[in-house]
């Protein structure tokens, strides 16, 4: 990548984001893509217990019982990435679902009707086993919660979340912090829209919004409502690209909605982790509820790198209300940039600046002067040039950070 784009100084953009967090005003919510997921490993083999979306696309389709369903799956992929469109697994469910819908007495990608319907309900099987494995303890969303816990908000705190998985619940239990996923009741709990909408539950109470469905969630066909149950086979996906029935549109319309409204509302901060910004529905919510404020923020953090023509960097280019960071870049203020610190830190910076930032002392090249000067340095030494790569794209790593920032006493309650 070329050194000639603008630079931007990590410690100045991450104070920024800490007086954000400082300040009990604010109003906070997270917004947790599969990242925060994956962030969560096995004890013995060291790998992530829940797959990422392009792990859970590739496995599903290798996983398909018969010839005809990983033919269609495939064709799905093709037609989806012919078209541009993210060839992920909710978009496949969504044209699945969609060809059910259309393909009436005929057959398309080798199905008719019911070949459509029993490739959507063994494809969801698949995921429900894939995210669902045991959980380990001492999980990174318990370190989490306790933050949470500790942060002496004067609002509620909001997660908004693409995952399926149990991991913030059994984080919020484990923890006994209490929260509320817009369902009502206890023998056969179900979705209550009011709720969400309303939104006046005890402040101590986390708000936990679950966009795209959750193990545990299935259509009860009498009742023509969502409820609540752990049950083999229940897990419900909602990709954004269908308009369901009024019976199945929620609660992912609910939830997209209080999205909407909660970055609408004066003073709102959104902090976004482990989500790629590959949902085109979800983005368009975040920009065009930016658009409609002038005091709200969203503070996204990637997991990778990103260039310019990164999909979440085409965004924050767009509107300067999202401040985007990358593992190596970042765009601030619509600006697109790589990280560089302007000036070496002290030995006492460099303890502050640690927990978020990585400084890479570059090998001199000893036939290169430094800088301006005549000074030619050893092959064996180094020179400081205020490169280094952002950590907090690392779920563990942000809650980490997150942490250090409460006192002392409340980390080891």
């Amino acid at each position: 990548m070329s050194d000639d784009y603008p630079k931007h100084d990590p410690r100045e953009i991450i104070r920024g984001f800490q007086n954000l967090l400082y300040s009990p005003a604010k109003s906070i919510s997270f917004f947790a893509g599969a990242g925060t997921s994956m962030s969560v490993k096995d004890p013995t083999t060291k790998k992530a217990i829940i797959p990422g979306i392009n792990e859970l696309t590739d496995t599903v389709e290798s996983q398909l019982s018969t010839g005809k369903f990983k033919e269609c799956y495939k064709l799905i992929k093709e037609e989806l990435s012919s078209s541009k469109q993210p060839s992920q697994i909710e978009y496949i469910l969504s044209n699945i679902r969609l060809k059910a819908q259309v393909v009436g007495s005929e057959t398309l990608c080798g199905l008719n009707q019911q070949g459509f319907k029993d490739l959507e309900a063994e494809i969801t099987a698949k995921i429900e086993k894939l995210v669902s494995p045991e959980i380990p303890q001492d999980i990174i969303h318990q370190k989490f919660a306790k933050w949470i816990r500790n942060a002496n908000r004067r609002k509620a705190m909001e997660i908004f979340t693409t995952n399926y998985d149990y991991l913030f619940e059994v984080a919020f239990e484990r923890e006994k912090i209490p929260y509320f996923d817009g369902f009502v009741g206890s023998h056969s709990p179900f979705f209550y829209p009011s709720a969400v909408s309303e939104n006046d539950l005890p402040i101590d109470w986390v708000r936990l919004w679950k966009v795209h469905g959750s193990l545990g969630w299935r259509l009860d066909e009498k009742q023509k409502r969502i409820v609540r149950e752990k049950v083999a086979g229940s897990l419900m996906v909602f990709p954004s690209l269908l308009k369901y029935d009024d019976s199945r549109k929620q609660p992912y319309v609910s939830f997209i909605e209080r999205l909407a409204n909660f970055l609408r509302e004066d003073d709102s901060f959104l902090i976004i982790c482990g989500y790629g910004f590959g949902d085109q529905h979800l983005n368009d919510t975040i920009i065009h509820a930016l658009s409609r404020t002038r005091t709200s923020a969203v503070y996204a953090f990637l997991h990778g790198d990103a260039n310019e023509d990164h999909p979440a960097v085409k965004l924050a280019k767009y509107e300067p209300r999202l401040t985007l960071m990358a593992k190596n870049s970042a765009v601030i203020g619509g600006v697109y940039g790589l990280w560089r610190l302007n000036r070496e830190p002290s030995a006492s910076d460099s303890t502050q600046v640690s927990p978020y930032f990585d400084e890479d002392a570059v090998p001199a090249n000893p036939a290169t002067p430094v800088k301006s000067g005549d000074k030619k340095i050893p092959a064996h030494e180094t020179y400081w040039d205020g490169k280094g790569i952002l950590k907090l794209g690392d779920f563990s790593k942000l809650v980490e950070f997150l942490n250090l920032m409460l006192p002392k006493a409340m980390l080891e309650e």
